[in-house]
């Protein structure tokens, strides 16, 4: 099979989603990438990371060429546009999607745009991350080990073959399905469509946030949406093993969900004015933060259980352009993160507190236990935000993260009850992980340092002491932490996690990250620096067109994407700095 997988750079593809899972559309027609009925479920198309890998192709006849993509505007309807000399082929692909209903089928609409048009609709099966076992084919389609594929044309071999005249429409469908499916009319197909087009508009209704950035913001939102389950976990991105480097091998299974996710997405949604979805992620949170002792686990199943770390494990496939191992299932095994606590506080907002919001008492037993465990584990050394595969360490961050904790419940708690008793016993925790800061987080230049074991080692998550203070009203450490970032760690508007001299146990080498990158420009905002964050933030959203997907990482020079994509955490910060900039001047 021609088309898709690495023959394309990663930027080239376009995200469908139905909140159950989610599937990859090349620009050249290609659905590359698929997990039936589950984000986490093993892929039957996966040409994406292993040329020999299921996929379905849907183009001209002719060697594939990659078209011109974009989406319905407001929804997550993905149309692509392929041109063969005179005439046009565009094909709308959905994942049907309305009042929370999933259809679980993968529709494909079939159009010639200017004709006729010889179509050709070629079937790769695949399984489980490994070759079909079982396939089958039938007048108009080709069914493998649970997958049915129908092509809309009579089959021979692996492909189908039909002539449309200008006007002319077919329907492809996609599903996990034993047997045949039956056909899916045209007329069906375009009811499907036009449901999940008002589903996706709706949703996006209640958005407050009408700035500069409303076009990225919107689409962050619909990706995130795409991605949140009927559980109210977030995933962090659809797709496993796409590479932080080519040919590297941090490469890591991002189909679960990250407690940090959950939180930043409660908070993003709050604050944009999405309140119903700030409450399916806070169910979520709650579910997780009520149900566990402490320290909590990283990320979880969707369903909130606990992952085996067993299940991690390397698949025999080429990985992305020789990029290895590929990995599926993600490891958590107890390894202490002081930082997302942070977060998890963070989506708890005072005025909620003060308006009596029924969220607060049912997470409040939780969120204090939480608080109470905190204020001792705080002084011990963990692997920290970036979950560093090396030994423990005293890590600035996660310090800065467990005064935050200590400082903000205590306020919480007096805001609730002005008598409550756990607040003094926070704040004394709070005053003594400032002064460890004071005494230990501070390099020569005056920022943040990384650790205690050099002055020299940097980390961009460290910018966020700009909105969690301990020196406040003072904003000397903040501006000399970002300013120390920028330097050490920027590439153009692009920022990398930390230096290569930084000991993360893995081999060095990766590409910039687009979370670290957004949150350099809402600190950049809060600290009043608004020309700076502006420029920023307009090189990132045209590093993102023309869908405005954002990936994990990015190399700065060949401005391609890299890691895993669509990354929620990039997406929540790129809307956390829209907001910060919408606080400005005009």
């Amino acid at each position: 099979m021609h088309g898709g997988g690495d023959s394309l750079p990663l930027r080239a593809r376009g995200l469908i989603g139905d909140t159950a899972t989610a599937a990859l559309v090349a620009a050249d027609g290609t659905i590359d990438w698929w997990c039936p009925g589950r984000f986490d479920a093993p892929a039957a198309l996966f040409r994406l990371l292993d040329a020999g890998g299921g996929a379905v192709r849907v183009a001209p006849a002719g060697p594939p060429i990659a078209g011109d993509q974009s989406y319905v505007e407001r929804t997550n309807v993905l149309r692509t546009v392929l041109n063969a000399g005179e005439a046009a082929l565009e094909v709308v692909d959905l994942l049907p999607w309305a009042r929370g209903r999933v259809d679980g089928r993968i529709v494909r609409i079939i159009t010639a745009r200017r004709g006729p048009v010889d179509v050709t609709v070629e079937v790769r099966p695949g399984s489980a991350f490994g070759p079909a076992r079982d396939v089958t084919t039938w007048s108009e389609g080709i069914a493998f080990d649970g997958v049915a594929v129908h092509t809309g044309a009579p089959v021979d071999g692996r492909v189908a073959r039909f002539r449309l005249d200008a006007g002319e429409r077919r329907v492809v469908t996609i599903e996990a399905v034993d047997g045949r499916p039956d056909p899916l009319s045209v007329d069906a197909a375009l009811d499907l469509l036009d449901r999940t087009e008002v589903a996706w508009r709706s949703h996006l209704e209640p958005l407050t946030y009408d700035g500069p950035y409303r076009a990225a913001v919107e689409r962050s939102f619909l990706v995130l949406r795409a991605l949140t389950t009927s559980y109210g976990s977030v995933i962090a991105a659809p797709t496993t093993s796409l590479p932080g480097r080519i040919g590297g091998e941090r490469n890591w299974d991002h189909r679960y969900s990250w407690v940090r996710d959950a939180a930043l997405a409660v908070d993003a949604a709050y604050d944009a004015g999405l309140p119903e979805e700030a409450e399916r992620f806070v169910e979520w949170l709650a579910g997780v933060c009520g149900r566990e002792e402490f320290p909590l686990r990283a990320a979880y199943r969707l369903d909130g259980e606990v992952l085996d770390d067993a299940d991690e494990r390397e698949v025999d496939l080429d990985g992305w352009r020789h990029s290895q191992p590929v990995r599926v299932g993600a490891r958590t095994d107890g390894d202490l993160q002081l930082d997302f606590y942070a977060d998890v506080v963070s989506a708890v907002h005072t005025e909620q507190v003060l308006a009596g919001d029924r969220r607060v008492p049912a997470m409040w037993p939780a969120l204090g236990g939480m608080t109470d465990w905190l204020s001792e584990a705080w002084a011990r050394p963990d692997r920290g935000i970036w979950e560093f595969r090396s030994a423990p360490r005293q890590l600035v961050f996660s310090k800065l993260a467990s005064w935050y904790v200590l400082d903000r419940m205590a306020r919480l708690a007096t805001a609730r009850n002005p008598l409550d008793l756990s607040a003094p016993l926070w704040r004394v925790a709070a005053n003594d992980v400032a002064g460890w800061l004071d005494a230990h987080g501070i390099a020569a230049d005056g920022g943040l340092r990384q650790d205690t074991s050099s002055a020299d080692l940097v980390d961009a998550a460290l910018v966020q002491v700009v909105w969690r203070n301990p020196w406040a009203p003072d904003t000397r450490v903040a501006e000399r932490t970002v300013d120390r970032v920028i330097q050490r760690l920027g590439d153009g508007p692009f920022v990398y996690r930390y230096g290569d001299t930084t000991d993360d146990g893995l081999p060095p080498g990766e590409g910039a990250f687009l979370a670290c990158s957004f949150w350099v420009v809402e600190a950049l905002a809060r600290l009043g620096r608004w020309d700076e964050a502006h420029a920023r933030m307009e090189e990132l959203c045209s590093f993102t067109a023309p869908l405005g997907l954002v990936p994990e990482q990015a190399d700065p020079r060949t401005r391609d994407f890299l890691g895993n994509l669509p990354q929620a955490v990039a997406h929540l910060a790129l809307v956390q700095a829209a907001l910060a900039l919408d606080d400005g001047p005009g």
